[in-house]
């Protein structure tokens, strides 16, 4: 899963991962925390509403951004690449389960070996790693693919969960895209953009900002029709209009000219612990979204955006902060392998 171009990663895609991230910390302050709008909320403070579903919109396609960024530039499946990521999110969510037990949030029992083993509290993990493990078939079928096969492929696939993992009621084939089925069909798109879209990479800042000003205003006018069940469907990660506006930043970004930037690339290198860190166990979840209740609580307009902003880049640069620990820990396994490991002679 490396990102290189021949001075070193480009820290605009890197740039893009830290920007997903935090679309991800957004999501888990908005309809998370304060929950969804309903109409009689809507009603009696529009602007406010509007704003928080404007900020939802922006922020739905943040996993699948992940997903593409991974499939524009290929998984290259290897043992220790499989074992370092399992390792980050094994050595990230344990640290934080023992800070948890320290300060008596939490005890070591069997929830506490799920939570750091099984990742129980982490589906993206499980999601991720079943895309990760299938990488080397995906790639194998995407060389043997003419653009026509994969392009019908892709429509097949997309159509298909359209029918059942967006709009229909039959949505555990897909679970809204919080399955490592969605992150195929993900995966596939990425890699024939990639491929094959180059005459369309023009059209990506269109589509990043159109799709989200297009879920905005439909999942405002479906809401006003207390249309329920429908307007979830605008949010969810299997939505077509979400799925464009992720690819239209990633297609978006490949136009601008490549650039390396150390900080940007640490930081990127480090983002993904912040998903670690504030979802991916019980107490840390609870504690991250009391916090942003409390915020919300206790400060409106102006005021709330910058704290609540505050609040997530604090929760980011801790987050970055632990992973350092995470890559300390990893480099010594390593070391300790190579000497243990007898010499071929």
């Amino acid at each position: 899963m490396e990102m290189r171009i021949k001075q070193g990663r480009n820290s605009n895609f890197e740039f893009l991962r830290i920007v997903a991230m935090m679309m991800i910390l957004s999501l888990h302050v908005n309809f998370n925390v304060i929950g969804v709008p309903t109409y009689t909320e809507f009603c009696e403070n529009p602007a406010q509403r509007l704003t928080q579903i404007f900020f939802q919109a922006i922020g739905a396609g943040a996993v699948d951004l992940f997903v593409l960024i991974s499939g524009w530039f290929g998984i290259r499946a290897t043992r220790i690449g499989f074992a370092k990521f399992m390792y980050q999110c094994f050595a990230v969510i344990f640290f934080m389960l023992c800070v948890g037990a320290i300060i008596g949030k939490e005890s070591v029992s069997l929830k506490f070996w799920n939570e750091c083993v099984l990742f129980s509290e982490a589906w993206f993990v499980i999601a991720y790693a079943g895309l990760y493990l299938l990488a080397p078939i995906l790639n194998k079928y995407i060389e043997a693919s003419s653009r026509r096969e994969l392009g019908c492929c892709l429509v097949a696939f997309f159509v298909f969960q359209l029918l059942y993992g967006c709009i229909s009621e039959f949505t555990n084939y897909f679970e809204r895209g919080y399955s490592a089925f969605s992150f195929i069909g993900l995966y596939l798109l990425g890699r024939y953009v990639k491929l094959y879209g180059a005459e369309y990479l023009k059209y990506g800042k269109w589509l990043a900002i159109g799709m989200p000003l297009f879920n905005w205003g439909l999942f405002s006018l479906l809401l006003l029709c207390d249309e329920r069940y429908y307007m979830y469907c605008f949010m969810d990660y299997t939505c077509p209009t979400v799925i464009l506006a992720a690819l239209g930043l990633v297609m978006w970004v490949a136009t601008m000219k490549p650039r390396v930037n150390g900080v940007v690339n640490f930081v990127a290198a480090s983002c993904f612990s912040v998903y670690l860190v504030h979802i991916c166990n019980e107490w840390t979840r609870y504690w991250y979204k009391a916090g942003a209740r409390m915020i919300y609580d206790r400060w409106s307009g102006v005021e709330y955006f910058a704290v609540i902003i505050a609040y997530m880049l604090a929760v980011f640069v801790f987050a970055v902060g632990v992973d350092q620990l995470r890559k300390i820990s990893w480099n010594l396994i390593v070391r300790l392998i190579a000497v243990c490991r007898p010499a071929r002679g």
